[in-house]
């Protein structure tokens, strides 16, 4: 039975005359408008092909009460996150699923029919209501519509209004709203206009989907690709994901109408996938710094990972001209494969996030300042324990879950990367909105192929520190410079923490405490195929312990389930009332048997690490990278370089001459200018006696942070 022939039955609970001329309009629409149809068919399609199992659905028949409610669910549940009322909504859609797919004349549909209008009937005379505004606007919608397309045909003309009226007043705010949130309102009520025949909340909400798939400098999708919701935050696997799949979702149901979607915005969804959603996924994991405040509960990566590859295979369908490149991210995700393209770096300027993909592994870093938030915490009670994740944390996977469920066992204050006071006391929020007080404008970085340099003018009082990572192909370099503590306490810096997975090996372990700890200078450590590197003179800490932990410490609403595990955990400890420094680095190494000469002949020097100038020379292929803090030189063997603003740069060797990568963390500067010590042409290259001076411009407004790069040759 198609809908336009369902369509026929439905009448409103109003005078006569007026359900007589809403209900002659409505099946007028459907009869002539073959879009509506086609697109109200296509998504009837994919809920019923959603439909849970018979017996799945017997279960929760079996347990309904007479009055249409279910005992294991609270109706007066108020709670933010988790709103327990939705699992009736949840189990409503089940059954309408189940009677359709059944047929509403059948036995088994008629028995459904009639718990389905119970259940209604119950739920719109208690009116459960969250806390959150988002469950009343657009998560129980959500469920709602796609059941009412199911089974408005056998409900009572009353309850059927009264369910779409419902749903009508959840959007009547849609403009409100940006981003995901006006993504999701605009696509419950562009499936009530399709069902009731409203061309006009049709119009309004196909202009909110359509406009919602652009770039800006506001809210959603960014000039660099990354997605921001609630203001300038990263939020790539939390709204972004939502984001991507509800718009691939329209775009594959609207095919084919009049409504289609114009190539230019399938270009902007193929682009978000391509240049920076997949980035963060290495196998079947994605990212802990790019979940957003959705980190906090078991497998969350690995959902995080499933939905995006199951994005980019529906997305594939869509865009004939990219659907090698989508199809490629979900066969990756299926195979598991984490050697696998796109490598390369990717600095995401407009969030101050970068990944790094080579043939050996995946690093991350996450920063904040003053232009971009933290990642949030505390919203909905999620993430409570994050308030370091924005410190400059630095991820390495190999395999792709080093951090799967590795959550409520962190030390969340010694996060790898992260500079702070080394205090006992738990991580704790000055106020619910603490994550919104970003750090200095001084942030950013510069990159080129796989390799990047980045910096951060750090402040989160009373601690400051210039802290600046070298992203290398075969690893990174973090320095660390100007450590100090206003109150002059102890200080850290974070290196790494991982599941203990086979033999830890440590190279001068200095001395091992009565706990177990391992203490002094240390020069080197493997474990699990990754190396780490310590410059001389540093006290290096180095556990390796059974922990337990809550997820409820990290989610108040989250699984009660305490998890353990055995965790390798390294710091560095800074002297207190002393100005501190670190140098450290972090590579792949298949076998601990190669540390020893890693140790010996190390992959880099350090030509500066000072509150003025961090610098370091690769020894594979004599590259220079440095962050000039202010005006400077910095020199390597014949190589002399000078700039006169504060930036970060890269000079790389090539075969014909050097390419200089140049980037201004602060957003502020319209050009750069960097000398080279002998003579050289290139674009905006000016010879001054022994040097060439190169004016370097640098982008503005949106791009503001990116990379220039300038190819130069000698005379």
């Amino acid at each position: 039975m198609s809908y336009t022939k369902n369509i026929n039955t439905i009448r409103f609970a109003m005078p006569r005359f007026m359900s007589l001329l809403l209900m002659l309009v409505s099946v007028s629409l459907c009869a002539i408008d073959d879009d509506a149809k086609r697109v109200l068919d296509t998504i009837r399609e994919e809920v019923l092909a959603g439909a849970p199992s018979a017996s799945s659905v017997d279960k929760y028949l079996s347990g309904l009460q007479p009055d249409g409610s279910w005992k294991d669910v609270n109706y007066a549940d108020r709670t933010r996150s988790g709103f327990d009322p939705s699992k009736h909504m949840d189990r409503v859609k089940m059954l309408a699923q189940d009677g359709a797919r059944a047929g509403w004349d059948s036995e088994r549909g008629k028995t459904m029919g009639d718990a389905v209008k119970r259940c209604l009937e119950y739920w719109f005379t208690v009116k459960p209501k969250s806390d959150n505004w988002w469950h009343q606007t657009i998560g129980i919608p959500q469920i709602l519509g796609p059941a009412l397309l199911l089974c408005a045909e056998v409900l009572p003309d009353d309850l059927r209004n009264t369910a779409f009226e419902s749903m009508r007043a959840a959007g009547k705010e849609q403009e409100k709203f940006t981003g995901a949130n006006r993504t999701w309102v605009a696509n419950n009520n562009l499936i009530l206009g399709l069902m009731t025949g409203d061309d006009d909340l049709v119009k309004l909400a196909l202009t909110a989907l359509t406009e919602e798939v652009r770039m800006t400098t506001d809210e959603g999708l960014q000039p660099d690709w990354s997605f921001h919701q609630h203001g300038p935050m990263l939020q790539t696997g939390n709204y972004g994901n939502a984001w991507l799949s509800t718009q691939i979702k329209l775009a594959r149901q609207l095919q084919g109408t009049r409504w289609a979607y114009p190539p230019e915005k399938i270009a902007l969804l193929s682009g978000y996938t391509i240049e920076h959603s997949q980035w963060p996924l290495w196998g079947q994991w994605f990212d802990l710094s790019a979940c957003g405040r959705q980190l906090d509960g078991p497998r969350s990566a690995y959902s995080k990972g499933r939905g995006l590859a199951g994005s980019a295979r529906a997305l594939s369908a869509v865009d004939a001209g990219r659907s090698n490149e989508l199809n490629a991210v979900y066969l990756r995700y299926a195979a598991t494969n984490t050697a696998a393209e796109p490598f390369g770096a990717r600095y995401f300027w407009r969030s101050e996030y970068l990944v790094q993909r080579t043939q050996s592994w995946f690093a991350s870093l996450k920063l904040m300042s003053s232009r971009v938030m933290r990642i949030e915490t505390t919203v909905n009670d999620e993430n409570k324990m994050g308030l370091h994740l924005s410190d400059g944390v630095t991820w390495f996977r190999i395999r792709g879950d080093e951090q799967e469920d590795l959550q409520p066992l962190l030390d969340w204050r010694r996060l790898p990367g992260v500079t702070g006071r080394d205090i006992a006391e738990p991580v704790k929020q000055k106020s619910k909105d603490d994550y919104k007080n970003g750090g200095n404008g001084w942030v950013g970085g510069a990159v080129y192929k796989t390799a990047a340099v980045i910096a951060m003018d750090f402040k989160r009082e009373p601690v400051t520190a210039r802290k600046a990572w070298f992203f290398r192909p075969w690893g990174m370099i973090a320095l660390g410079a100007g450590i100090e503590d206003s109150g002059n306490g102890p200080l850290f810096t974070g290196v790494n923490q991982m599941f203990l997975r086979g033999d830890v090996s440590i190279w001068n372990p200095g001395r091992t405490t009565a706990s177990g700890e391992v203490t002094g200078d240390v020069r080197a450590v493997w474990h699990a195929g990754i190396a780490y590197l310590f410059g001389p003179g540093q006290d290096m800490h180095l556990t390796i312990r059974q922990v337990t932990g809550k997820w409820t410490d990290l989610k108040t609403t989250g699984t009660k389930d305490t998890a353990a595990g055995s965790v390798v955990r390294m710091h560095l400890a800074h002297d207190a009332g002393k100005t501190g420094s670190y140098e450290y680095a972090v590579l792949p190494l298949p076998d601990a048997v190669n540390v020893e000469q890693r140790v010996q002949v190390p992959l880099w020097k350090t030509l500066s690490n000072d509150p003025s100038l961090q610098a370091v020379v690769d020894a594979v292929d004599g590259s220079i990278s440095a962050v000039f803090w202010k005006n400077g030189t910095v020199t390597s063997g014949e190589m002399e370089v000078r700039s006169e603003e504060p930036c970060v740069l890269m000079l790389s060797k090539e075969s014909n001459g050097m390419l200089l990568s140049a980037a201004d963390p602060g957003h502020t500067l319209s050009e750069l200018h960097i000398s080279l010590r002998g003579l050289w042409k290139g674009s905006g290259a000016a010879a001054e006696g022994e040097w060439t001076k190169i004016t370097v411009g640098l982008p503005g407004e949106g791009m503001a942070g990116s990379t220039t790069n300038i190819r130069v040759e000698g005379k």
